[in-house]
């Protein structure tokens, strides 16, 4: 996979969902509401749009976990929530984009 065409992506998961984020919050939820909190508008856009384009590729489940772990720096493990990484990568861009969206209209 070529890293370059997700440079949001892997800053994000490197970034907020590291092998410790768990110390730092309590669940996924929380972890989203830090970034948007830290991050530029701009940024979480960006972030969304390259889901679209990791979620475009049609990947299978494990194709897509390796790719998260491995490529993009993940260790948030999606099965504490009972979805599959296809489900929860499509609800952190539902929620995000949510998110944005109340920002901008309160911003």
């Amino acid at each position: 996979m070529n890293l370059e065409q997700f440079p949001n992506l892997d800053q994000f998961f490197g970034g907020y969902f590291h092998q410790d984020w768990d110390l730092e919050d309590t669940d996924a939820e929380a972890v989203l509401n830090r970034f948007l909190l830290e991050a530029k508008s701009s940024t979480v856009e960006q972030v969304c749009q390259e889901i679209d384009k990791l979620l475009a590729i049609k990947f299978d489940e494990k194709e897509l976990s390796n790719i998260l772990i491995y490529d993009l720096g993940c260790c948030y493990n999606p099965e504490f929530q009972k979805m599959s990484n296809r489900k929860w990568l499509d609800w952190l861009q539902s929620y995000l984009k949510k998110m944005l969206q109340v920002t901008v209209k309160i911003g």
